[in-house]
């Protein structure tokens, strides 16, 4: 937005804090800074950064693959440190309903 358009108005009139915001807030009023417009040169704006929006830098196939990985690692490990304890139904069945909650998110 403009600068000159903003003017003086305070953020939390135009998005007033819901519950604990109050201590971080979703949205904040990022500095005056100037930008080259085409067709308009050089303007001054103030941005409303949403800071609750953010881009994965892993696609979520990405992430589940890594955690079925680390899962299986994990089984491995305590195979290794179990024995046959770690193949009973108190160890497996978490890691099964773990594995579950990955894929029916994905």
């Amino acid at each position: 937005m403009p600068a000159a358009e903003w003017g003086d108005r305070e953020l939390d009139d135009l998005v007033p804090p819901v519950g604990n915001e109050i201590e971080f807030r979703r949205f904040r009023l990022l500095d005056e800074r100037e930008v080259e417009m085409k067709g308009l040169g050089d303007m001054a704006v103030r941005e409303i950064h949403n800071t609750g929006m953010g881009r994965p830098t892993q696609s979520a196939e990405d992430r589940a693959s890594a955690s079925l990985e680390f899962s299986a690692r994990a089984r491995q490990v305590l195979a290794k440190g179990l024995g046959s304890e770690a193949r009973s139904p108190q160890v497996t069945e978490p890691l099964r309903g773990s594995l579950r909650a990955l894929h029916d998110r994905a």
